[in-house]
């Protein structure tokens, strides 16, 4: 099952309204993943003497929730747990912890991913 998510954003060009569109997913991509859809909400344009100066569009995205199961996220959880300082009872990771690490270890140096 996947989730998606919805945010709404507002890219501007001078160029045109596909062009502002092109920039709200550029600009939002910088911090989201997996975008999925950009439905328009809403164009508008700045006119100064008879000319557009800058077109707008208001827009919604669409993109899919990482789970639990992405590697990263597992990464930066174990690296926060590694993080920390063992109790002294403890002497070392069990077997399948330890197990665990490397292989996730592994698929984050294999992620290709952009």
């Amino acid at each position: 099952m996947a989730v998606l998510k919805i945010i709404e954003v507002v890219g501007t060009s001078a160029e045109g309204w596909e062009a502002a569109a092109r920039a709200a997913v550029a600009q939002a991509s910088r911090s989201v993943r997996h975008i999925e859809s950009l439905e328009v909400v809403r164009s508008s344009a700045i006119v100064r003497e008879d000319q557009i100066l800058e077109y707008r569009l208001q827009a919604k995205l669409t993109f899919r929730v990482e789970d639990d199961a992405d590697p990263s996220l597992a990464m930066e959880a174990v690296a926060t747990i590694l993080a920390e300082p063992m109790a002294e009872s403890v002497e070392e990771l069990p077997p399948l912890l330890e197990r665990q690490i490397d292989e996730a270890l592994e698929e984050m140096e294999t992620d290709t991913r952009p």
